[in-house]
């Protein structure tokens, strides 16, 4: 495995909300539920090799269920279920730094070392995020 294959170990933690809400009985919305599994599986398939498929479909579609899916757990902390409120939104105000900075480095050199780092960073604090947001 290369080091810029990690990010498939820091997807794993997307499923990890899901695994937290199973064990603890916590309803969690089957929308999230397939929103974060679409997420696992579509960083899964890009990051098992992002070199070839930077420009192919599946980025393309893993970047646009990221989205949707922030947006969506932003959604209803703010608007539906307010609760842990403020951990949520310094979390998710992190996840966005991360995002950014990995953004950042990518357009720089793609896969380059710092590219991985923040992007292994925004997997694991978004994963961190999913909990407050479950909660």
């Amino acid at each position: 495995m290369y080091y810029y294959n990690y990010p498939i170990i820091s997807s794993l933690g997307f499923i990890l909300p899901i695994l937290y809400s199973f064990y603890n009985e916590v309803y969690f919305n089957t929308y999230f539920f397939n929103l974060l599994l679409c997420n696992y599986i579509l960083s899964i398939l890009f990051w098992s090799n992002p070199i070839s498929n930077k420009n192919e479909f599946v980025h393309k579609i893993d970047a646009i269920y990221a989205r949707i899916t922030i947006l969506s757990f932003i959604l209803y902390k703010y608007i539906i279920y307010n609760k842990n409120i403020g951990i949520f939104g310094f979390n998710l105000i992190i996840v966005v730094i991360f995002f950014l900075l990995s953004n950042k480095y990518s357009t720089q050199s793609w896969c380059c070392k710092s590219h991985i780092f923040f992007h292994i960073m925004a997997h694991i604090s978004a994963s961190i995020t999913g909990f407050f947001a479950i909660l």
